[in-house]
This record gives structure tokens, C-alpha cells and sequence, in this order.
């Protein structure tokens, strides 16, 4: 089923590789989108944390950030609606937000959504369902950060941590600089994250709820035992943006605002290196605020690139990289897919 999907976005953007008109571009990104909405809000006992969320939308058993909380209780309580409908209505709202930033900041619609079906939607749409609809919310901040307009960032961050408190952390980006930055200021910039990163998790020690999350990704999730190893491959995949970036910068500079999202990938990449060692699940929650413009990087680099060879090398590149991170995720005992329509 992961790879049925994967063919079909691999196929649109294939199209979308040779048809670059607007029309075929807007209606493969609906038709992709809403293929993605189904396939998440139909599974059943799919993802890591699905028995945590279909019980809490039983019971209610765990508090959580007051905008989940709240959606949660009025479709079980005042709706009494079967689990699957919220399922359903947060990956509407998750892959609109998604599909408006992919549609106002990428070139290439297609194959930028299948970076992000690859990885974060398979992390948190198929499991992690507040911090889906949170990293949606900040996605979606960032076309108004883009175009400096502060109060609407603002607004979409806030909203954003009403479904995981985390989402703070994207504040920073508004800031960034928007020029190339020099070693040293990246370190800087960097350390300064991390330090901001650790001083939060030492004051989230304070609020009950947020201390046990706090505890839970640190010291109690399981973690694999190949943690150094599942480190380097992910800094490894991590790395190949920002090599591509370097190596062909002078034939990418033209591409607007690529320094900005170089900056902000850079820093997400060096959060998660910072962190991940600590608590896997912290390294991949925080950085991928910022590592989620890989598929706005992409979809421009694949875009704007004038060299056909380069073009085609490239596509085929993130092509190859996109079905290795699916094949990780099928291979996951808790990732077997199933659907409530053979239930």
C-alpha cells in the first residue's frame, strides 16, 4: 500500500517533470493530496502511537495541548463520531495547510509533496497526529515569515502550539537571516538553538504534564539498538541537500529565497545531530520544524534548474531517496497497513 501510493505521486511528478503548466500542476497536487487524506484518515491500527490516541479518544486517559483536547472531546463526546472521521478531518486540514505552502513557495508542486510523504507524513500523519496538524500550522506560517508579514506568522504559531507545544520553537525562523551566513555565525546561531532547546526542557520540569513527555522521550521510550547506526544514516540522508545545494550553488542562486530555506534546513539538520543521541525522538521532533523545507528546497532545485541532464539526475536522485525512507517505514511491524473498509 505505501509503495501503491508512492506510484502514483512518483507518476504525477514524472508528468509534472515534462508538463510544467499550472492547471496540470494544481489538480495532480489535489489529486495527490487527497489520495494521501484517505489513505491516513481510513487505516486502522496503523502507526506507532495508535493505541495511545484511539484510547485517549475513548477514554480520554492523557491530557494534551488544549486544541487537540478540545477537537478530541467534540468528536467523541458531542458528535460521537467513530475514531476514523477525526482521523479524516485533521489530514484535510493538515494537508491543506501543506498543499498552500507547497503551492506558494515551490516550483514543483508534485515532488515536493512526495518528499514530504515520505518522511514526516509517514512520522506524523500516520502517527503522530497533534504534531501533524502543529508542523501544518508552521508550514504554513512560513509563507507569511517569507513575506515579512509578522502578525500572521505570529497568529499561525500560536495556533500551531495549541496542538503541540513544541511548535515554539519555529518562532526563530522569522528571524534568520536571509543572506549567506558564515561559519561562524552558524555556529552560533546553532549553539544558540540547542542552548534555547535545553533551558525549555529544563523549564518544562515545572508543568506536570510536560515534565512526564518531557521524561517519556528521554529516558523511557524505547530506543533501537542500533542507535548510532540509525544516527549516521540519518545524518547521511540529511546531508545530500545540503550537498547538492553547495556543489551546484552557482547554478541555483537565482532560485528566490534560497538562502533563507538553506538557512533554515541548516539549522534543523544541526538540531537534530545536537539532540538526537540524547533522545531520538527529541532530535527528530525539534529539528524537523526546520528540515521540513527540504521539500520546498526540492521542489525549487527540480524546478528552476536549467541543465535537463542535471534536472533529470537530480529528480531520479530524490526519487530513489524518497522510496528507500517508504521502504523504511513498511518494514516497521507497527507501519503493517490495514484499513477499517475490511474491517
Amino acid at each position: 500500500m505505501y509503495f501503491i501510493l508512492a506510484s502514483l505521486l512518483i507518476l504525477l511528478s514524472v508528468i509534472e517533470f515534462i508538463d510544467k503548466s499550472t492547471l496540470y500542476k494544481r489538480i495532480a497536487l489535489f489529486i495527490g493530496a487527497f489520495a494521501m487524506v484517505l489513505f491516513a484518515g481510513l487505516r486502522y491500527q496503523v502507526g506507532t502511537d495508535w493505541d495511545a490516541y484511539f484510547l485517549n479518544y475513548k477514554l480520554q486517559q492523557w491530557d494534551t495541548e488544549w486544541g487537540y483536547k478540545y477537537l478530541n472531546l467534540f468528536f467523541s463526546k458531542y458528535l460521537q463520531a467513530p475514531f476514523n472521521l477525526l482521523l479524516i478531518t485533521i489530514n484535510l486540514v493538515s494537508l491543506y495547510l501543506i498543499s498552500k505552502y507547497i503551492k506558494n513557495l515551490s516550483g514543483s508542486y508534485i515532488i515536493a509533496l512526495l518528499i514530504f510523504y515520505s518522511d514526516l507524513f509517514m512520522y506524523y500523519n500516520l502517527s503522530g497526529m497533534r504534531q501533524a496538524i502543529a508542523t501544518s500550522f508552521t508550514c504554513f506560517a512560513l509563507i507569511f515569515a517569507v513575506k515579512k508579514q509578522m502578525k500572521m506568522f505570529l497568529f499561525f504559531i500560536v495556533v500551531a502550539c495549541l496542538f503541540h507545544v513544541t511548535s515554539v520553537v519555529f518562532l526563530a525562523v522569522y528571524f534568520l537571516p536571509r543572506k549567506s551566513l558564515s561559519f561562524k555565525n552558524l555556529i552560533l546561531i546553532s549553539l544558540s538553538f540547542v542552548i534555547v532547546i535545553f533551558v525549555f526542557n529544563n523549564y518544562i520540569q515545572a508543568i506536570d504534564y510536560l515534565s512526564k513527555k518531557s521524561e517519556f522521550y528521554i529516558e523511557i521510550q524505547e530506543n533501537d539498538d542500533n542507535l548510532l547506526f540509525l544516527f549516521a544514516i540519518g545524518l547521511a540522508r540529511r546531508s545530500v541537500i545540503i550537498i547538492v545545494i553547495l556543489l551546484l550553488y552557482d547554478k541555483l542562486k537565482h532560485i528566490p529565497n534560497l538562502l533563507y530555506y538553506f538557512n533554515i534546513y541548516l539549522i534543523g539538520f544541526i538540531i537534530y545531530a545536537s539532540l538526537y543521541m540524547v533522545s531520538p525522538d527529541f532530535g527528530v521532533r525539534f529539528s524537523s520544524y526546520y528540515t521540513i523545507v527540504d521539500m520546498i528546497l526540492v521542489g525549487n532545485i527540480i524546478y528552476f534548474i536549467k541543465s535537463r541532464p542535471v534536472k533529470a539526475f537530480l529528480f531520479i536522485l530524490f526519487v530513489c531517496l524518497s522510496l528507500y525512507k517508504v521502504s523504511v517505514y513498511a518494514g516497521e511491524k507497527t507501519y503493517e497497513y490495514d484499513t477499517i473498509l475490511y474491517q
